[in-house]
């Protein structure tokens, strides 16, 4: 064989194992948002054969004053809250990575923690915290001062920004923590040097040369912001604040439903969201110019911040009791309460609302769902992952970029927004009503994770092995078995369990795609919380978390799994 039928045989080979994939990543992907543009110009339900086509939902969504509205409630939650959460992230970032504040090696690894905890199930702890009524904190309040008043009310726009930046700082914070550690120290000690104080050297130095991880920080916060549903809709609704997705939600769950205005409501949802994508992959190549690491093993040394490193230690390690322990905690006692109250007493407290979740059969069919889902959406995400990442890193695939700008997209998608466009694509199908309908919306959602931390992970691996492997004889199934899978099983475990734990966690796309035979932890606890069952809205929430840390600390203890880490690669 010529050498020119070798490379055209070789070729060959290579597009018939890469077209299979590119077919799933344009149903997974493709259809569903084909799909959201088809029924925003609908006038029925999917299937509907009396709907016809029309343009009044678009211009109901951005001409009429309530919708309007909405949207600059979107706009506004989600700007105030990435400004505050980059601040506060940054600034922790800053004393735990660069100061000399006590316990910085242990709070490297608790700030980050609020990550894994669902921000549904911390909004369900702080209803119980900070319930104008009955909040556990205005009922202390009130047994301390002898007053009737409030201290905080969480049903309301303060209390809204407050929760969510709680769990958006940690975005910023590991954003931050590498550049700030990574930089050269040289730079720093020249300002020193040449008498500039700890807070010139800061300003001056140290923080233009991490902006671009603040500026990358800030445009991921407001873009998750933005898409969030679960805390508005938690949170704002009562407060009578709307967001964009608690709308496409409302539009599609109220009677009588109306898919056409939740899908138009979704493009504008989802032009916002690419805008951000768009300026935060700009601010990321920008980042690339900043070069702060040399090759003089100058490490950045830690700032001696005098009597302020304790200031900065109560900073973070109140943080970390705020959007932690006290949130946990409160789950825990509201769990154990008979019912909702402002007064207290030894009879409130039972374990009934334990006994009648765990009994239940609703409870035992969504935890069975869950786990299959969270165990199984991995691993299809990761093969699908792996075997596109190889083909376009080792064997060169045609049309790589443009498969990877389109498997890259739901970045760009909010999980409602996804969630429309899924049930128009597959309602018709026998995969819809049943758990294959998750394992799509899942896989989806979380593939640009599984595709970023395989991609990192090969460019660690030089082509040389594979090369060398090919040059003895081995073929590609051979090389994969013994050379590129075994050097990459740390990376596909680690995020295995990191996508196991968002799987758990995951409310956005499961709240539009889910029917009842379907139904997974985090739609039973929106479906206690709608009903006013806290109580049991809180053991569910709690169990939530006992599965998360129970595989956070597997993870950790016996895989040695840095899930941090793992995350940060994985955004």
């Amino acid at each position: 064989m010529t050498t020119t039928s070798w490379l055209s045989d070789g070729r060959n080979k290579v597009a018939a194992l890469t077209a299979p994939l590119y077919l799933v990543i344009a149903v997974i992907v493709l259809v569903p948002l084909l799909y959201l543009g088809y029924a925003s110009i609908r006038s029925g339900a999917p299937g509907d054969p009396t709907a016809g086509y029309t343009g009044q939902n678009i211009r109901t969504v951005l001409t009429e004053a309530s919708y309007r509205r909405v949207l600059l409630n979107t706009l506004t939650v989600a700007g105030l809250v990435t400004v505050l959460a980059t601040a506060l992230g940054s600034c922790m970032a800053w004393l735990v990575g660069r100061t000399n504040v006590p316990g910085h090696r242990r709070l490297e690894l608790l700030v980050p923690l609020p990550l894994f905890l669902s921000p549904f199930a911390g909004g369900v702890a702080w209803v119980f915290l900070g319930s104008k009524s009955a909040g556990l904190i205005n009922v202390a309040y009130r047994w301390l001062t002898g007053g009737d008043g409030a201290l905080v009310n969480i049903f309301s726009f303060g209390g809204l920004v407050f929760t969510m930046v709680l769990f958006m700082a940690p975005y910023a914070y590991l954003f931050t923590l590498g550049p700030l550690r990574n930089m050269d120290g040289s730079l720093e000690e020249a300002s020193r040097v040449h008498g500039g104080s700890h807070w010139r050297t800061l300003t001056r130095v140290t923080l233009p040369l991490v902006l671009p991880g603040m500026t990358a920080a800030l445009l991921m916060i407001f873009v998750l912001s933005a898409e969030m549903f679960s805390l508005p809709s938690l949170i704002g609704m009562p407060a009578e604040y709307y967001t964009l997705p608690f709308l496409i939600y409302q539009a599609t769950h109220f009677s009588p439903p109306n898919w056409g205005l939740a899908s138009a409501a979704g493009l504008v949802l989802l032009l916002i969201v690419i805008v951000g994508v768009l300026l935060q992959k700009l601010a990321t190549r920008t980042s690339e110019r900043f070069v702060t690491v040399s090759g003089k093993g100058f490490g950045a040394g830690r700032v001696d911040i005098g009597r302020w490193r304790w200031l900065g230690a109560l900073v973070c390690y109140g943080y970390v009791a705020v959007a932690m322990v006290l949130p946990i905690a409160a789950l825990l006692m509201g769990s154990l309460m008979r019912y909702f109250t402002s007064s207290f007493s030894a009879k409130l407290f039972t374990f009934n609302n334990w006994v009648r979740v765990l009994s239940s059969e609703g409870l035992r069919s969504a935890l069975k769902n869950t786990l299959i889902v969270a165990a199984v959406g991995p691993l299809i995400g990761l093969a699908l992952a792996f075997a596109l990442s190889y083909l376009w890193q080792r064997l060169r695939a045609p049309f790589g970029r443009t498969a990877e700008t389109v498997a890259m997209l739901p970045v760009a998608i909010p999980g409602v927004v996804l969630g429309v466009g899924l049930v128009w694509a597959f309602v018709a199908t026998p995969l819809y009503g049943t758990l294959g309908i998750l394992f799509v919306a899942y896989v989806a959602r979380y593939l640009p994770h599984s595709l970023r931390i395989f991609q990192s992970s090969l460019v660690q691996i030089h082509p040389e092995l594979d090369e060398a492997s090919r040059v003895a004889g081995a073929g590609i199934g051979r090389t994969l078995a013994s050379v590129t899978l075994p050097l990459l099983r740390h990376s596909a475990l680690s995020a295995w369990v990191l996508l196991f734990i968002l799987m758990i966690r995951e409310l956005n796309v499961a709240i539009m795609v889910y029917t009842p035979n379907t139904t997974v932890l985090p739609v039973l606890l929106w479906s206690e919380v709608e009903a006013g069952q806290y109580g049991a809205a809180a053991t569910i929430a709690m169990l939530e978390v006992i599965i998360i840390a129970v595989a956070f600390v597997l993870a950790r203890r016996l895989f040695r799994v840095d899930l941090v880490n793992t995350m940060a690669r994985g955004r």
